[in-house]
C-alpha cells in the first residue's frame, strides 16, 4: 500500500545519500575509476627485452666506470620518472662503490641500439664520477648493494661500511650529503655488530614509506 511504497521511496533515498557521501570522501572516486583501468599486457616465459642501458648493445658485457657505464650492479628502484642504481656488488668486482641516478626513465625506454650510451644525471658516493675508490663518510660509499626509494626518500644499504643510509629527499646533485645512518654511530665508522643499533653486511633495503 502507500506505507509499502513511502518506505521504497525512504530505502532509495537513504541509498543515494550514502553514494553521494561516498563520493565526497577523498580518495574513493580515483578508487572507484580505477577498476575499469585495463591491466597491462602479463609478461610471459621468454619474453625479450626492449631497452638495455649501461651497454651498447645486448651482447656486449664490457664494464667500466664512467657516467655511461656500470660496474657489477646489484640493485636499482624507480621513483616516478627516476631510476635509481646501485653500481656495486658484494659478490664479484667491479665494485664501483657508487648510486647512480637517471632523471628520465621515459627517454631511457626510448632508446635505440645505435644511441650513444646515457650519462647518469647524478653520481652518489664518488667525489667525481670517474672514480671508484671505496670510502666512509656521509657522501662516500663503500658497496651499496641495495637502494629502495618511498618516492621521496632514498635508502642505501651499504654492504662495505656496515649500515643503511637515508637520503631525506632524493638528491638532485652531486655531493649531497646523506642525512641520517644506520647501523653506525656516526658517518666515519664502519665496524659490524649484532647490538639492536648495528648491522653487519646489510645488502638489501625497503621501505613502506
Amino acid at each position: 500500500g502507500v506505507e509499502s511504497r513511502e518506505n521504497l521511496v525512504s530505502l532509495a533515498m537513504k541509498r543515494i545519500l550514502l553514494l553521494v557521501a561516498l563520493l565526497a570522501v577523498p580518495g574513493v572516486v580515483p578508487l572507484l575509476t580505477a577498476q575499469q583501468t585495463p591491466l597491462p599486457s602479463p609478461l610471459v616465459s621468454g619474453q625479450a627485452a626492449s631497452v638495455v642501458i649501461g651497454q651498447k648493445s645486448y651482447s656486449d658485457i664490457t664494464f667500466g666506470n664512467t657516467p655511461e657505464r656500470w660496474g657489477a650492479i646489484s640493485g636499482m628502484t624507480i621513483a616516478g620518472n627516476r631510476l635509481i642504481v646501485a653500481d656495486s656488488s658484494y659478490l664479484a668486482p667491479p665494485n664501483n662503490n657508487r648510486i647512480l641516478i637517471y632523471n628520465d626513465l621515459a627517454a631511457l625506454k626510448r632508446r635505440l641500439p645505435q644511441d650513444e650510451l646515457p650519462n647518469a644525471d647524478i653520481v652518489l658516493g664518488q667525489d667525481r664520477p670517474d672514480t671508484t675508490t671505496p670510502g666512509t663518510s656521509a657522501t662516500r660509499m663503500n658497496q651499496p648493494v641495495g637502494v629502495a626509494t618511498d618516492g621521496t626518500r632514498l635508502f642505501v644499504a651499504e654492504w662495505g661500511n656496515n649500515r643503511v643510509l637515508v637520503y631525506n629527499r632524493i638528491p638532485t646533485a652531486e655531493g649531497v650529503p646523506a642525512d641520517v645512518v644506520i647501523g653506525q654511530s656516526n658517518f666515519t665508522s664502519s665496524g659490524f655488530g649484532t647490538g639492536q643499533a648495528s648491522l653487519r653486511r646489510p645488502n638489501s633495503v625497503a621501505s613502506d614509506g
